[in-house]
Parts: structure tokens; C-alpha cells; sequence
């Protein structure tokens, strides 16, 4: 039960405390006052909590300090005090001695809750007391629950010396009087693993009072793990959870049931095709015609426009068409997509300023090879001024409009002229028309400078006869170092010898080792070049992401070679993402955005498709189409939940027509290299980086199946091979490692292969060392998150070869990469073995053994608050175990860490635990065994704990094995993994301090008492018993605790131990409830 402590005294301040009002109030006293203050104690409880003493309310005592400050020369004393006799009755006033000659005479009381005092110095000498200074006490009982004021009330006088008067204040108190009840709170938990069972927790709530909280847990039951085995038609969907199939395959997809338990599906997925269906018709005509697109091979259609003939005419668009296919039994929608062909010039300014008519500018547009450009002085009709040209010069002052119309073969024209306005401004003066933006980039791997480039600045020179030269600090195609450089453009009036203008732009430059002012992320979006299909000459090509996290929008370009094929279509995945958004620059550009509207952030699972491009070609043609992203027109860049801007990665991709037969090899033509990543068990190794160099391909990320390829390489150059990864770096990595590395230093084991070697020298000092295991030990125990000297992976060529001779391969260079000279043909067995540094097992222990589970034993008892409490932490059979790890949590809100000290175990030590993790709960703890013998061969002690409690409980709730954090694992002396278990002795001890009827108090003798009094009670069982002793302002003058029997027990107390007479409660606390009851000592 809590005491209400007034802690601060000041001159001029009266400070009062409530547990109950919370903030502190303080009245200011102005110099010369004389203040009370009535901080409020309770023997047993304040505010009073009946759940505790029940029936036994005329026993609870409250007592009052009046405590005075700026306390100067005081002769003498007169005031009174009123109370609310409803809810507290005056019991008694306790006299301290700093009034010498005042007695209770001094004081009277009425019925009406009214207490006076009339008090003077027999010497009329003034008196002095120190601050916080206790006068008396005023001793109420409860009466009722409620709350009484207590305020000075008629006349107050305080004198001084020779009977002058001074001012006085007296700054009230109050008592509150608050009943509280037992509560039970029952609550059923689901759980989804493990062993049901109760719980019980006892808790305080926020009025002081007790309440028991019953916690049932339920075993979900019932099958989570489900195999669907199912067909759907082509153009069909199907759905587990929120996740959407359209092909065929075997997916396996977590979730979580209604009860909040992990399930797996397998879906195992077949589709039907729809067979011999068959679309006919022109794929790109003019804009405001029309074409005749005919299907066959279906029973029945029904097309996006209403129709349902088998042939419809259709201008420019996408449409959709629904077909019935009796022969397979299903019924599909398949897509058609007629491009327009009709062209457009691109114009830099729809308006043309000029210092006089006799000096027209020339006008010009960009536009395709493969298009006419013709120029006109009316909007629509009329006759070409100009035919065939990309520039025009005008003769005179009008608006003109230019077309273009497509030479290929379409004869396709714009569909409107476009207009240019060509005026006289005289009053233009010299300056920069456009400057260049911040270029941001960044320097090819392992290089400190590039080359970069940009668009030099546009100018006028005025028409004030200005002569404008253009000069700079730095030209496009300049080497730049890493880091950042201004580029400076300045135009000069030469005539004037003076500056007309400036342009200023930085380069940025960064690498690796350099943050990027707009940091490269994660996020990948690449081209999918295995998922192409084929729509008649329409390839349809996915764009799909990785690592889309959080993501609020994102915006780049894409291209295709000018010669080669063109955009004809978008479909945009509105399942996936909704509201992406295209631009068509041109037939090869196209810009791509996306805004999440919501500014939530939106989070897609990896290989997710957002969009597909439609990309038409000469049907004959087998020719493979690079598909690119660009930083140009939009510029590559996406913005996370975080409202900050990051570069992503992005991966091009090259199609190709034919999609289900590799084209010839032209022996001249485009080479091909390709292979797989794989660890030395077969296991595939996935997320790798691949690069190839010197070339300017993009990366390739290996997926599921490990393998990697690089296409349209150039015929006989050379080209080096370098795969990469350096993540996770405690995956794999455990305890089984570290005993496997220690017995191949002791020679009791020889790590059986190269790799393994490479695997165990984390810190790459080319030998196995017990520096190694330290490094190994520290990352586990999370100490560590990366290897100071390594990465987490390491690859070595599969086709080289460790000499046998060689007693330590470490000793042998062996290569990272593979290159190839003057390559003319394809080669596609380029496969690299992958190492997990520290992980020389290969994870095989993923499966633990748990028919012989070693265990981890603490001692169960309760413990009281404020004790000191001591955990021996114990091992099962400890002798058959070459090392262990695990965690053990514990709850920071019972018990305060205090230290570790190692037990009967060689080699633990304080380096076998990660003591930074203590703030939050968790001691990770590992250790392997070094050969030296156990002090104590059965059940030894590995450590012991030591804990400042913060609350009652016991250790089996506030102590546990934590699987959340390190795997709990240990290793046999036969170098197999084996789950750990914890185990507490005497488990079915629990703590119920509401079974507060289990102690019988058997009474105190003598009492009163002025020597010794004997404490007579009975225990149901043995307990750790603490006995708390606390005089009438609310104060502990005495704490104890022993290990008691079950049975009569008797404890003596002595009265030179508690100091001054009075009436005095003592506590008695076990883990089966709680007695109380009061003693007076009478010296």
C-alpha cells in the first residue's frame, strides 16, 4: 500500500501532495508569512483501500502532520481548524516536542468538527524552527468514503516577541477517504501453439485499489494448413486471401485464420487454354478510322462495344471481348489493341518573338524519320507554304500551323495542325531562355570521377544590338569528381565588356561510400522478361516490382530502339495498383506515374505486376527488343511513406518475338551468357546481384531458381562475371556452427570441404581460428551485425578446383568471377558455388530434434517487492551437450537487471551474454563447450541472475524462455541440434494474494507491549514470508524476510526496534495472500 510523502519546503512556497490529485498545487507566500502544510499519511493505506481490511474499518487510522515553515521568531499561536465530521472523526492529536510547554490542553474540539489551539511561550521569547519542521498530528478515523477539508478558520494570530503581531496564513489540507472492492476480470486468449492453461495476474489500478486479472488460454484446433487442387479457365482468376492467380503453377501463400493463427495454402493451379481462338485485323491505323477485326474459334462473343457478331469495326483504343470456348468448357476475355498511327510534330514554344520583321527567326520542329512535315499559314485545307521540312523560315509576321503526316506506309496525317504564333517583341533583352535543373548522378561501381553530360543553355541576345558571348566553367562530356561541382554559364555583353546574365546548375555526384542527397533504395521495378506474351505481333510485356514497401508514388520512363517496334498499348494492373498513369512521348517513350491518393503508402508482395506495355513489330521479325528505363523525360524517382524522395532500382529487359523457341545463334550476331548460383548441397541461392563488365548492362538479380543470364552481349569482346550479395548476415548462422568450427580447431572434426573453410573464416585472416568463433559468438548474441572484414556472401566459379594436396585451402587464391576473351559463341553453364559466411552446416538444422529437448530450470517461488532476488539458472544433463544458446526474457516492469555471474560452467563468462539487450527485456546468453570439465556434472549451475524486484510475483511469470528472440537451440556431443526447453521446480506453486484467508493470524502477545511481542500465525504451506512494520504517519520502520515451514510460526519483534510509542501496524506477506493487524508499543 502506498505512503503520501511531501517532499518540498521552500521560504516562500507551502507545496501540498495528493496520490490522488496528482499534480502538485503551491500558493504563493509573501515574505513574513507563517504557513502550514498538511501532507497526509495513512498507516495502511492512502487513499484508504477497504479490499485490504475488511469489517476492520474503525481500525484504520489517517493521520495529519502540521508542518510550519518560514517559522521567525513565533512567541505565540491562535487558530482553528474545521473538518467534515460525515466523513472523518477526530481520534487523538500526536504532540512533537519543538513546541516546549505545549500540551492537549492547549487544544479543544467540538462535535461539529471544529479543533482550536491556543498556545504562548511561558518566557514570551521568540522561537525559530528549521523548515518542514512537524508541529503535531492530527489523527482522524474514516467514517465514510468522501473527502473533508480542512481550513483555519476566526481568528488567527501569530505573535512575536514583546507581543507584536504578525500576519498569518494558514494554507488548508484535506483528507479522502476512498472505498475500494475486489475485482476479478476474466479474459479467454487464443492461442495457436503450445500448451493451454491459467493464469493469474494481480494488479493495481490507477486508485490504489487490488484487482485479479484470470487469463484461459484456448488451443485453436482445427487443420491451418490447406491443399487446393484446382482448375480455372484462361483470362480467369483465382483468389486465396487478397492474393490474385492467373497462371499456371504451385503457389504456397501464408495467412492468418479468424482466431490469429498463421495458415499455409498450397494452391496447385492448372489452366484451361482457349483453344484455336483466333483475333484478325489491323493493329495501328489513322485516327477517325476504322477497322474490321474478326474472331474465330469461339461459340460466342461479346465485345466491350455491346456487339456480339464475330466481326466489328473499331477505331483506335482497347477493347475487350468475351469468348465462349465449348470445346475446353470455359469462357475467357481476351484484349485488342488498335494503336493510332497518326503522327505529331514536337515544338520547343508555341510562340516566336522577334526584334523586327526584316529579322525573322527560323522555325523548327522535331519529328520521326519515317514522317512528312508539311507547313501551313491556315488551320486546316489550304496550300503548304513548306513540304518535307523540319524547319521554315518565315517572310512575315502570322501564325503558322505544321503537320505531319507518316511516309511509311499509313499515310496517317495529325489530326489537327499544330499552331506556332510568330510576333515582333522589340523590347527583348540578352539573357538565358532555359537553364538546365541539379543533376544528380552516380559514378560507375568502384570509380571516383564519370563522365557526365548535359543540355547547354538557351539564350537570346536581345534587341539592343547586344553582342552575347556564352561561357562556362565546365563543358558537357566533362570528367567530374565524386561529390558535388557548380557549373557555371555566363553570357557577356562584349561590346559593354560586362555580364548580361548567369546560369547556375550542380552536378551531383555520388557512389557507394557517398550518400546520395536523394539515397538509392531498394525498391525494383524491372521488365519481366520471362513472363512475355504474344498477342498476334503484339508482345505483351510485364513490368513487375520488388522490395514495394510503404510506397507513396513513383515516376520514370521507359524506351524501345527507334528501328525496332513501337508502343501501341498500356494495360494497367488496377488490382495491383490502382491509378497508374501514361504519358506517350513518342512511339518508343513512354512516361510512367503514380500517386497514392490516400498518402497511406501502398505495399505489394514481390513479382507483383503494376502495368504491362504492348509492344507492336514487323510480324516476321525475330529480332529481340531492348526494353529500357530512363531518366528522361521524367526522371527516375519515387517517394516512400516517409514523404522523402529515393532513387529506386531499376533493371532493363530485352523480348523477344518468339517466345517459345530460341532463334538460331547468328555466329556474328548478339552473344549470350547464363548460368546458375547454388550452394554446395544443390540448394539455389537467390536476390544475387550479377554484374558484367565492362559492358553497360544492367544488373541481373537471381530469383528462385538461382539462374542469371546477360543476352545481346556484343560478338568477340571480352566480359568479366561478378556475382554479389551482402545481406543477412546472421541468417543460417547458430550455435551448431560454432561447435562444428571449435571441433575442427581441436582436431576432433575436419570441415570436410573448401567452402565450409572459406564459411568458417568470418574474419577472411585466410585460417580458422578461435577469432573466428569469437566474431561467430558476438553476431549471434546480436553484439554484431555484420562482419567487419567480410561479406555475408562469398562466391567461388563452380568449375574451379581446390588442389587436394593442400592441407589448409585458405592458403590457395581462388577466384570471385569469371571473365571471357574475345566470346564469339553463347555459354550458359557459368555457375558460381555461394557461401553464407559463418554458416558452415548449411542450415541443416532447421528441423530440430525434440524427442530429448535439453532443458533450461529455474526454481520457482514468489518474491515480494523491494526484494533482492537471486535466479539460478540450471542445465539438464549438461555433460551430453557440446554448446546451447537461447534467450531469456524477463519482464522489466517486475523485476530491475542488477548482473550475471557465471555458475558451475567453464567458459561462462560475461562474454557470453548480450547485456545491451537488458533494457528491453531480453539476456541472450551462448556457450560451447572448451574441454575444460564441469564443476558440477549433474544439473549444474550455468549462471545466476540478480534482480532488484519491483512488484510482488514469482518467478515462473516474470522469468521465461523467450522464442521470439535467439532460437532456443542446444547441440549433442554427436553434433546434432536439439530444441530447449524451460522448467521450473515446484510449478504448481502460483501467487494468489487474493486468497488472503490461507495465513491465520493467531494473535500478537503481548500487546500492548513495551519489550517484545511475539507474532503468532499459521501457513498453509512453506512460503518465503516477509513481515513489513509501519508506524501511524504511514512510515516502514522494519522489513524481514524468511524462508518459512508450513505450520505455526512465531516472530519477535522488539520494541527498541521501532523507536517511539505509538500504534503501530505490521504486514505479513506470502505468495497465498496477505495478513495484517495492528500493535501498541507503550515504553
Amino acid at each position: 500500500m502506498r505512503k503520501i510523502l511531501f517532499i518540498l519546503l521552500s521560504s516562500m512556497l507551502c507545496w501540498q501532495l495528493s496520490a490522488l490529485d496528482g499534480p502538485k498545487n503551491h500558493v504563493p507566500i509573501p515574505s513574513g508569512y507563517l504557513s502550514f502544510f498538511m501532507p497526509l499519511y495513512d498507516s495502511t493505506a492512502f487513499p484508504i483501500c477497504i479490499a485490504g481490511v475488511k469489517g476492520r474499518l474503525a481500525d484504520t487510522l489517517v493521520c495529519v502532520e502540521v508542518v510550519a515553515s518560514n517559522f521567525d521568531t513565533i512567541a505565540a499561536l491562535q487558530y482553528s481548524v474545521l473538518f467534515d465530521t460525515s466523513i472523518i472523526k477526530l481520534k487523538s492529536i500526536k504532540l512533537d516536542t519543538v513546541l516546549k510547554g505545549l500540551s492537549l490542553n492547549d487544544f479543544s474540539s467540538t462535535s461539529g468538527g471544529r479543533i482550536s489551539l491556543v498556545y504562548a511561550r511561558a518566557d514570551s521569547t521568540g522561537l525559530t524552527l528549521a523548515d518542514k519542521t512537524r508541529l503535531y498530528q492530527l489523527c482522524f478515523s474514516p467514517v465514510k468514503a468522501g473527502r473533508s477539508e480542512l481550513t483555519f478558520v476566526d481568528t488567527l494570530e501569530v505573535l512575536g516577541p514583546k507581543g507584536a503581531k504578525k500576519e498569518f496564513k494558514g494554507e488548508p489540507g484535506w483528507v479522502e477517504i476512498t472505498t475500494c472492492s475486489d475485482t476479478t476480470v476474466f479474459k479467454n486468449l487464443i492461442i495457436c501453439n503450445g500448451t493451454p492453461g491459467i493464469d493469474t495476474f494481480n494488479l493495481t489500478r490507477a486508485n490504489g485499489c487490488d484487482s485479479t486479472v484470470i487469463v484461459t488460454e484456448i488451443l485453436r484446433t482445427g487443420s491451418r494448413d490447406t491443399l487446393i487442387n484446382t482448375t480455372i479457365c484462361e483470362g480467369q482468376t483465382y483468389m486465396v486471401g487478397e492474393n490474385v492467380f492467373r497462371q499456371a503453377g504451385i503457389y504456397i501463400v501464408n495467412l492468418l485464420t479468424p482466431g490469429g493463427c498463421d495458415s499455409t495454402v498450397q494452391l496447385a493451379l492448372a489452366v484451361k487454354p482457349m483453344l484455336g481462338v483466333t483475333i484478325t485485323g489491323e493493329t495501328s491505323i489513322c485516327d477517325g478510322d476504322s477497322t474490321l477485326v474478326t474472331i474465330s474459334g469461339g461459340d460466342g462473343y461479346i465485345w466491350s462495344t455491346g456487339a456480339t457478331t464475330d466481326s466489328v469495326w473499331l477505331g483506335p483504343g482497347t477493347y475487350t471481348v468475351m469468348v465462349k470456348d465449348s470445346t475446353a468448357g470455359c469462357e475467357g476475355t481476351r484484349t485488342v489493341v488498335i494503336g493510332s498511327a497518326s503522327p505529331k510534330p514536337q515544338i520547343e514554344t508555341d510562340t516566336i518573338r522577334a526584334c523586327s520583321a526584316t529579322d525573322l527567326p527560323t522555325i523548327t520542329v522535331k519529328a520521326d524519320s519515317a514522317y512528312t512535315v508539311n507547313w501551313y499559314d491556315v488551320p486546316t485545307g489550304g496550300t503548304p507554304l513548306a513540304t518535307d521540312t523540319l524547319s521554315f523560315k518565315p517572310s512575315k509576321v502570322d501564325t503558322f500551323y505544321v503537320e505531319a503526316i507518316d511516309s511509311s506506309g499509313t499515310g496517317c496525317a495529325s489530326t489537327e495542325r499544330t499552331a506556332i504564333v510568330v510576333l515582333i517583341d522589340s523590347t527583348q533583352t540578352a539573357g538565358f531562355t532555359v537553364c538546365p535543373t541539379d543533376i544528380i548522378t552516380v559514378a560507375p561501381a568502384g570509380q571516383t570521377t564519370a563522365v557526365v553530360t548535359w543540355t547547354v543553355p538557351t539564350f537570346t541576345s536581345g534587341c539592343d544590338s547586344t553582342v552575347a558571348v556564352l561561357s562556362s566553367n565546365y563543358e558537357p562530356g566533362d570528367t567530374l569528381a565524386v561529390g558535388t561541382t557548380n557549373i557555371r554559364y555566363v553570357l557577356t555583353d562584349t561590346s559593354a565588356n560586362k555580364v548580361i546574365d548567369s546560369c547556375i546548375f550542380k552536378v551531383i555526384l555520388g557512389t557507394d561510400s557517398i550518400v546520395n542527397p536523394i539515397p538509392v533504395d531498394s525498391l525494383t521495378f524491372y521488365v519481366d522478361t520471362s513472363g512475355v506474351t504474344l498477342t498476334d505481333s503484339t508482345m505483351n510485356v510485364p513490368v513487375k516490382v520488388l522490395n514495394f514497401d510503404g510506397v507513396q508514388g513513383f515516376q520514370f520512363s521507359l524506351s524501345i530502339p527507334d528501328s525496332l517496334a513501337t508502343f501501341v498499348g498500356f494495360i494497367s494492373d488496377t488490382t495491383a495498383l490502382k491509378g497508374v498513369e501514361n504519358f506517350a512521348f513518342s512511339s518508343t517513350v513512354r512516361t510512367v506515374n503514380w500517386f497514392d491518393a490516400q498518402s497511406n503508402g501502398v505495399t505489394l508482395a514481390d513479382s507483383t505486376t503494376i502495368f504491362t506495355l504492348q509492344i507492336s513489330r514487323d510480324s516476321a521479325s525475330k529480332e529481340c527488343i531492348p526494353v529500357q528505363f530512363k531518366n528522361a523525360p521524367s526522371k527516375i524517382i519515387a517517394t516512400k511513406s516517409s514523404l522523402t524522395e529515393i532513387i529506386p532500382t531499376t533493371i532493363d529487359g530485352v523480348v523477344c518475338p518468339d517466345t517459345t523457341t530460341i532463334p538460331p545463334i547468328d555466329t556474328t550476331g548478339p552473344i549470350k551468357i547464363a548460368g546458375k548460383i547454388y550452394r554446395e548441397d544443390s540448394t539455389p541461392v537467390k536476390f544475387v546481384t550479377v554484374d558484367i563488365s565492362p559492358d553497360s548492362l544492367a544488373s541481373v538479380i537471381t530469383g528462385v531458381t538461382g539462374e542469371y543470364a546477360f543476352d545481346s552481349l556484343v560478338y568477340n569482346r571480352n566480359h568479366t562475371i561478378r556475382p554479389s550479395l551482402d545481406s543477412n548476415y546472421s541468417g543460417g548462422v547458430n550455435i551448431l556452427d560454432v561447435v562444428l568450427i571449435q571441433r575442427h580447431i581441436l582436431a576432433k572434426d575436419t570441415l570436410d570441404s573448401p567452402y565450409k573453410w572459406i564459411a568458417a573464416d568470418v574474419n577472411r585472416s585466410g585460417s580458422v581460428t578461435v577469432a573466428d568463433i569469437l566474431d561467430i559468438r558476438r553476431l549471434i548474441l546480436g553484439a554484431l551485425d555484420s562482419f567487419s572484414n567480410n561479406t555475408s556472401w562469398r562466391f567461388v566459379p563452380a568449375s574451379f578446383e581446390f588442389p587436394d594436396s593442400v592441407a589448409n585451402p585458405l592458403s590457395v587464391p581462388f577466384p570471385d568471377s569469371i571473365s571471357f576473351t574475345g566470346l564469339k559463341t553463347d555459354t550458359l553453364n557459368n555457375d558460381f558455388i555461394g557461401i553464407k559466411v559463418g554458416d558452415v552446416n548449411l542450415s541443416r538444422d532447421a528441423q530440430l530434434r525434440t524427442e530429448e529437448p535439453m532443458e533450461i530450470m529455474m526454481a520457482n517461488r514468489a518474491f515480494d517487492y523491494g526484494e533482492k532476488l537471486v535466479v539460478d539458472v540450471r542445465a539438464s544433463d549438461l555433460g551430453n551437450y557440446a554448446g546451447y544458446q537461447f534467450d531469456l526474457g524477463f519482464d522489466p516492469e517486475t523485476l530491475e537487471f542488477v548482473g550475471v555471474e557465471a555458475g558451475d560452467v567453464p567458459g561462462v563468462d560475461r562474454n557470453t551474454f548480450n547485456l545491451n539487450a537488458v533494457a528491453e527485456g531480453h539476456i541472450p546468453t551462448l556457450w560451447y563447450q572448451t574441454g575444460a570439465a564441469l564443476r558440477s556434472a549433474e544439473n549444474p549451475i550455468l549462471f545466476k541472475l540478480t534482480f532488484n524486484t519491483r512488484r510482488a510475483g514469482e518467478v515462473a511469470a516474470a522469468i521465461w524462455l523467450n522464442q521470439q528472440g535467439l532460437a532456443g537451440m542446444a547441440v549433442n556431443q554427436a553434433g546434432r541440434a536439439q530444441v530447449i526447453k524451460a522448467r521450473y521446480t515446484d510449478a504448481a506453486l502460483k501467487v494468489d494474494l487474493g486468497n488472503r484467508k490461507a495465513i491465520k493470524a493467531l494473535g500478537v502477545q503481548p500487546n500492548p507491549f513495551s519489550d517484545q511481542a511475539l507474532i503468532r500465525f499459521k501457513l498453509p504451506t512453506d512460503s518465503r514470508t516477509t513481515l513489513s512494520i509501519i508506524d501511524a504517519a504511514g512510515r516502514e520502520v522494519y522489513r524481514e524476510a524468511r524462508n518459512l515451514s508450513a505450520g505455526v510460526q512465531e516472530w519477535t519483534i522488539d520494541g527498541n526496534t521501532l523507536g517511539q510509542n505509538g500504534v503501530y501496524h505490521y504486514r505479513i506477506l506470502t505468495a497465498y495472500g496477505m495478513l495484517t493487524d495492528k500493535v501498541i508499543l507503550t515504553k
